[in-house]
Order: C-alpha cells, then structure tokens, then sequence
C-alpha cells in the first residue's frame, strides 16, 4: 500500500473533523434543546467525550452517530427541574411557529426522532442507532411524536 493509500484511509484529525460538522451538529442540539444557551455547553461536552475517545473510535465507529448519542446524554444529564422552552429557530418562517410550541411539549427521546427523521432526513435505522433502540421502537417514536404534533396544531386550530 502507498503513503497515499494510507493517508487517504487514515481517520482525519480530530480538530478537521469537528470544524466539518460544528455547525450541523450545534443546530442538532439547539433543534433538540431548544435553548441557544445550552447549545455551546452541551456540544462541548459531547466533543470532548468523543475526543477522550479519537484514537479508540475514529476509525471504528460511525462518529455521526457516536456524537449524536454524546449529545442526547448530556441533555439527558441535564434534565433538571423546568426545561426551557423549545424555540423557533430565528431563520425558520413565523407560520411554523405553532409546530415548534408543539414540539416543545415532547419529551427529549420522541423531539430527538423527529429532529433526526424531519430535519436530517436519517432513516429509521439511523434513528434507531442513534437513539440506542431497535428500529421497531424509534418507529414508533416518529409515529407517535408526529401524532402528537398534528393533535395539538388541531386543539390550537392549526391546519
């Protein structure tokens, strides 16, 4: 095998790989949180368990789907007396506001599907990786998060 063969199969560094996807990954967590202010704190402690990890899972595990979980955890963690509400993305359209007060009455597990499903376009096996369940529960979990959605637009007369 050639130096470049081996360069080109080799995991990128840490640091490339963190500026590649920073920004995917912070609207993940705001998308999920919901508070702009958890979203710096919670990504840095979910890179910086990937990074005790680097050398162990770069080139083994599917990183897209080890930090994701890092990121559920430490939101999981965080769970602590009231959660802020889940707010509308600055850029996303007023109309849309009505689905993001509904998606703020999720729990973390069911709006983290839907974020994965709707917003990432991952599917259900993805999902399920993520999420640490089998794909015949995050199915369920999409389901049922977008029931609930649809039946509070209704309640609120949203079409």
């Amino acid at each position: 095998m050639r130096d470049r063969d081996v360069a080109a199969s080799a995991p990128p560094s840490f640091a490339a790989w963190v500026q590649a996807r920073e920004h995917a990954l912070q609207r993940f967590v705001f998308l999920v949180s919901g508070d702009a202010r958890r979203t710096r704190p919670v990504l840095e402690r979910a890179l910086a368990a990937l990074h005790r990890q680097w050398r162990e899972t770069a080139d083994v595990v599917d990183l897209e789907v080890y930090v994701r979980q890092e990121i559920l955890h430490v939101l999981a963690s965080m769970r602590t007396g009231e959660q802020p509400p889940v707010r509308q993305p600055r850029d996303a359209p007023r109309e849309l506001e009505p689905v993001w007060e509904a998606c703020a009455a999720l729990d973390l597990e069911h709006r983290a599907a839907l974020v994965l499903r709707y917003y990432e376009q991952r599917d259900v096996i993805e999902i399920a990786e993520i999420l640490g369940c089998t794909p015949d529960t995050a199915d369920p979990l999409i389901q049922s998060g977008v029931s609930f959605v649809r039946e509070r637009l209704e309640r609120a007369g949203q079409p």
